[in-house]
């Protein structure tokens, strides 16, 4: 076991630290452990009580002088499987004993429990009041991550509801979702009127989006992360990304510079650039042998510094004769690191050194060192800038309604509840333009004191009662429906009506006596009739009509609504039996029965058969197979199938000639018709039975310009040209041509437009084909000041000549009027 202090690595006498005999000594130390150790004139170490650890001996495989390497504190935790707290102290790689910190726990839940991070959720009811939620059942995501179902308990009030997560009491239809939406509510507790004139106060619900927080006029709005929290998340230490940040806003950010002079950006990550062994050897004063130190990136390294060429390699790593150093070694000696240098080289003799040059934005100091100046603004508006080696300047700020992006300055908009004001709405959302020519849409916040937004305007309104409610609408009873003063529907009762008065259309009004009741009064059994009600209301009722039961069928109502049966005639009585002909029997319509002799006669080919005319009987001739047969009064059809000749089994055209069903068979023009052909050849059937081959259907027409009229499955079809073809064949690349479709029509076809992104504003169509002029300084130099009011001068900095190429332009110190102020012409 070897004791370690401090500071007792470092031999102050002879510079190097590596021995080989144990127990030796030279000067003021002694060998331990491979190592010179100080003794402090004595052969035993001196001891430092501020810095002592218990050090074992190294291990047998280590090679004499060989410095060991300890794990890193977070190496440490990770072998003990400790995540946060102070573990038991334990030996490291290199045998010290050692108690690493292993940090603290992530955010404000998480809390370190036998070393390991522990979340500790909120309460089911912290959650229900963080969600402003007062009843009912509720899945949410607590600080830990993880989802609950949370229950919010239930509603105690008379007639109370849960209406989404809040205690209501039930007004018509409306839910508290309708009721947030009319007041302009994403998000928390609002206070309002609801249709029944009642003030509620409901819960419009959280937030759903990533990083969306509830602000004071119940909107949901995203808080995105700065732009260095953006760089620490994607773990970028250097240089420029892009990411997209909680918002879901692609952002291109400058992660900045290394600090490091010998550090390098690679891939976001600063790493250091290792020197070279000739370099490390020189720092280290090192002409030979093997010498064990840390390098420029703090790296151990054992380096054989090579043999001497004059003379033997020394203890301290020199040479017994001098041999000179290269230039390499030269410069680390003497810490330059560029330009020229004049000096005394290790063996005395004045050098004269070409040092190298600097890179990652460092420029060669006074003293031959890397110095890193700060950036220059040229170009820059605003802001702060970095460059490679981490320097920064402060390049200044922006006018009044400016903000700095991207190191330029734009245009600030009015905040939400500026541009409220400015459109004289003080509730519900609004889209408008703002300062910045944008157009936006923005929540001008609820109303309070009981008034609610006016629906389908912005301004506070505070909604009538239902007595004004009603009077407004001259509504004396009934249910009422309709707007209020504040542009919301309501639906409420206006009372009712005294005495014989009824309701109708909201208005009382006097209920006069019923039909019957005014039939009864007037002596009228039957009929209608025109008399004055109580109510003095001339009306015409109706007082039924005569009974015709008991045989009574022509009982009638007389002039004088009384009920009078007159007897049937002759040709009644024959036609209330259904009878045309011989002799029937019947009432008379007033409850007594009437014999009539004759009910009328039969016609040619009729016989009377139950007082009714029938038919003499037909018959076909059995030569007859199909047609019809007829007399004076009937027909009937011949053969066995109802008159029709048998057309199955392709006979089509079997038809009835003279009773006789005869087949012609059908021509060429018919079966190309029947089968729907206008072109080429088919086989049909012949219409009796047999099949038959048509050779030519006819051809289709290619004159007038239908060139791609083909025949295709026995019909002529013309498939027109597309615009691709059309517009390649004439080499048009934008605008429209016109041509032959090949299908006798002559059209417009359009060519495309010329693509002007990407900075191609200027590339326009000439002669269906696209070409780009840049835009002149001047022409730039005048869109620069008709863009923001006024007559451009100065450096405008880098601008798009229209045609995708950027170019720094310069506008001229000179104005026509006033004088040259951020780039405009002022008075």
């Amino acid at each position: 076991m070897l004791l370690s202090f401090g500071c007792t690595y470092q031999s102050s006498t002879f510079g190097d630290l590596q021995c080989e005999n144990e127990g030796e000594t030279r000067g003021d130390e002694v060998c331990r452990g491979g190592v010179w150790v100080a003794t402090g004139g004595n052969t035993t170490p001196v001891i430092d009580d501020m810095d002592m650890t218990f050090v074992d001996m190294p291990d047998e495989g280590m090679m004499p002088g060989e410095m060991c390497v300890p794990e890193t504190n977070a190496e440490l935790c990770a072998s003990a499987g400790a995540e946060c707290g102070m573990p038991p102290s334990m030996l490291d790689s290199c045998g010290v004993r050692r108690t690493p910190d292993c940090g603290t726990c992530a955010g404000d839940d998480n809390m370190c429990v036998d070393n390991k991070c522990s979340c500790v959720g909120e309460s089911d009811q912290d959650l229900c009041m963080m969600a402003q939620a007062t009843c009912g059942e509720l899945v949410v995501m607590d600080s830990c991550g993880v989802e609950r179902t949370l229950d919010c308990g239930t509603c105690m009030g008379a007639d109370e509801e849960c209406d989404n997560n809040a205690c209501l009491v039930p007004c018509g239809d409306e839910t508290s979702a309708e009721l947030c939406s009319g007041a302009g509510a994403q998000c928390g507790s609002i206070s309002l009127v609801n249709s029944c004139g009642d003030q509620v106060t409901i819960n419009c619900g959280m937030c759903q989006g990533d990083g969306e927080q509830c602000a004071p006029n119940n909107v949901c709005f995203c808080d995105p992360e700065s732009d260095q929290e953006l760089c620490a998340d994607v773990g970028a230490q250097c240089g420029e990304i892009t990411t997209t940040d909680i918002c879901g806003t692609e952002r291109m950010l400058n992660c900045g510079g290394c600090a490091g002079a010998d550090d390098i950006c690679n891939n976001n990550q600063c790493e250091c650039v290792p020197e070279t062994d000739e370099t490390f050897c020189g720092r280290n004063n090192a002409q030979c042998g093997t010498i064990v130190a840390n390098d420029n990136c703090g790296i151990s390294r054992s380096i054989n510094c090579g043999g001497c060429n004059n003379g033997i390699c020394q203890n301290d790593n020199t040479c017994s004769v001098c041999q000179p150093e290269t230039n390499n070694q030269f410069c680390a000696r003497l810490g330059k690191t560029c330009g020229d240098v004049t000096g005394m080289d290790n063996c005395g003799d004045s050098r004269t050194t070409s040092c190298g040059s600097c890179n990652n934005d460092r420029v060669c100091g006074g003293n031959n060192t890397c110095e890193c100046p700060a950036p220059s603004c040229n170009n820059v508006e605003c802001g702060t800038v970095t460059n490679a080696c981490n320097s920064t300047s402060d390049c200044g700020g922006c006018g009044n309604n400016e903000v700095c992006q991207s190191n330029q300055c734009v245009c600030a908009p009015e905040t939400d509840a500026e541009l409220c004001t400015a459109n004289a709405s003080t509730c519900g959302s609004i889209t408008v333009q703002d300062r910045c020519g944008a157009t936006r849409t923005v929540n001008c916040g609820t109303c309070s004191g009981g008034q609610v937004c006016e629906s389908g305007g912005n301004v506070c309104c505070t909604s009538e009662d239902n007595t004004a409610f009603c009077a407004a609408a001259n509504a004396e009873c009934g249910n009422l429906s309709g707007t209020d003063n504040c542009g919301y529907t309501r639906s409420i009762s206006c009372g009712g009506c005294s005495g014989n008065d009824v309701c109708n259309n909201n208005q009382c009004e006097c209920v006069g006596e019923t039909e019957q009741q005014l039939c009864l009064m007037n002596g009228a059994n039957c009929g209608s009739i025109t008399v004055q009600d109580r109510c003095n209301a001339m009306r015409t009722v109706d007082c039924g009509t005569c009974p015709t039961n008991n045989g009574r069928d022509n009982n009638a109502c007389s002039n004088g609504n009384q009920c009078v049966c007159m007897p049937f005639t002759d040709q009644e009585v024959c036609t209330n039996a259904g009878a045309t002909c011989g002799s029937v029997t019947g009432s008379d319509g007033c409850g007594g029965m009437k014999t009539v002799a004759d009910c009328g006669s039969c016609g040619t080919d009729e016989s009377c058969v139950n007082n009714a005319c029938e038919c003499d009987a037909l018959t076909c001739d059995p030569s007859f197979d199909c047609g019809m047969v007829s007399n004076a009064c009937n027909s009937i059809a011949c053969g066995t199938n109802n008159g029709m000749c048998d057309t199955s089994g392709g006979n089509d055209n079997n038809t009835c000639m003279g009773n006789v069903c005869m087949c012609t068979p059908f021509d060429d023009a018919e079966i190309c018709a029947n089968a729907g052909a206008t072109c080429g050849s088919v086989t049909g059937s012949d219409g009796c039975g047999g099949m038959k081959m048509v050779a030519d259907c006819g051809v289709c027409d290619t004159s007038g310009g239908n060139d791609n009229n083909t025949c295709v499955n026995n019909t002529c079809s013309c498939t027109p040209f597309d615009a691709t073809k059309i517009c390649g064949d004439a080499s048009a690349d934008c605008d429209t041509i016109t041509a032959s479709d090949g299908c006798g029509m002559m059209v417009a076809f359009d060519c495309g437009t010329c693509d002007t992104s990407g900075g191609n504003d200027n590339n326009t169509c000439t002669n269906n084909m696209c070409s780009c002029t840049p835009s002149t300084n001047q022409e730039i130099c005048e869109a620069y000041g008709t863009a923001n009011g006024g007559e451009a001068c100065g450096n405008i900095g880098m601008q798009s000549d229209g045609c995708g190429n950027m170019g720094n332009v310069n506008c001229g110190n000179s104005c026509t009027a006033g004088v040259c102020t951020n780039n405009i012409c002022t008075l």
